[in-house]
C-alpha cells in the first residue's frame, strides 16, 4: 500500500531494519533518532503513521506523543518498546494518546499487519469525517425540495409531481446552474430505462414540470432552457 511512515528510533540498525520491512510493502519511510527531531518532522510534514520508540535521548517517546496530541495531530502513533511492563503500556495508550504498542524486537508480519491496519482505519475515519453531508431539504427561495420525504413545496404548499418529475427536479436542483443536455438527463433519471426512451421524453417531462412550478410561483422561472445546449436549474 502507499503511505508515509515516520520512524523515530535511536538505534540505526533497528531503524534500518524497519525501513527495509516497510518499504517492501510500498510504504515511504523516513528516520529520525531523537524526540526533538521527531517533533519537528511530525509538525512539518504529513504522515500516515508514526513508529515511536519509547526510550529516546532527550525527550522520550511518551512526551513526544503527548506534545503531538496537544497540537491536535491525529496521525496514528504506535510505540516501540522493549519493556513488557503493563503500567508503561497503559500510560502509553491511555495517558498520552498512543494508538498501539509493539514489543521489541518486533515480529515482521505482526508489525506490518498492525501498521497497515492503523493506516487504513485512520483513512476510513478521516474520510468519513471529511465526507460532506447532503442536505435533507434543498431550499431555493420559496421552493423546497425535500429529499427525505420526496416532496416539493412552494411557499409551504405541496407541488404534486410524478416520480420521474420529482427525480428530474431533484437531479437538477442538486447541481444548480449546471447545464444538462436531454441525453444526460435521460441517463441520470431514467437510468436502465434510458435505452427505451427518446430525448422527447425529457422535453415532455421538463415542460410538465415547469408548468406545475409556474402554476404555484408564476414569477420565478426555476428551469431555464438554452437552445442547442439543454436545461439548467437556476440558482436564484
Amino acid at each position: 500500500m502507499d503511505g508515509r511512515v515516520l520512524i523515530v528510533e535511536d538505534e540505526q540498525s533497528v531503524a534500518s531494519g524497519l525501513q527495509v520491512l516497510l518499504k517492501q510493502e510500498g510504504l515511504h519511510t523516513e528516520w529520525v533518532p531523537t524526540g526533538e527531531q521527531a517533533l519537528t518532522a511530525a509538525r512539518q510534514h504529513p504522515w500516515d503513521l508514526i513508529l515511536l520508540d519509547v526510550r529516546l535521548p532527550g525527550i522520550d517517546g511518551f512526551e513526544v506523543c503527548r506534545q503531538l496530541r496537544t497540537d491536535k495531530l491525529t496521525v496514528p502513533i504506535v510505540f516501540l518498546t522493549g519493556c513488557a511492563d503493563e503500567i508503561s503500556h497503559v500510560l502509553a495508550l491511555q495517558g498520552v494518546g498512543g494508538d498501539d504498542y509493539i514489543l521489541k524486537p518486533p515480529l515482521p508480519r505482526v508489525l506490518v499487519a498492525r501498521v497497515i491496519k492503523h493506516i487504513q482505519r485512520h483513512r476510513e475515519l478521516n474520510g468519513a469525517a471529511q465526507k460532506p453531508t447532503m442536505p435533507q431539504v434543498l431550499a431555493f427561495g420559496a421552493l423546497e425540495v425535500d429529499l427525505t420525504m420526496c416532496e416539493v413545496r412552494i411557499n409551504k404548499q405541496a407541488v404534486v409531481l410524478t416520480a420521474k418529475e420529482f427525480e428530474l427536479l431533484k437531479h437538477m436542483a442538486l447541481h444548480p446552474g449546471q447545464m444538462f443536455t436531454r441525453t444526460q438527463l435521460l441517463e441520470a433519471v431514467w437510468k436502465e430505462e434510458a435505452l427505451c426512451n427518446y430525448d422527447d421524453t425529457v422535453t415532455v417531462h421538463i415542460s410538465r414540470l415547469r408548468d406545475k412550478l409556474r402554476s404555484m410561483d408564476p414569477n420565478t422561472p426555476y428551469i431555464e432552457t438554452k437552445k442547442g445546449l439543454g436545461y439548467r436549474f437556476r440558482k436564484g
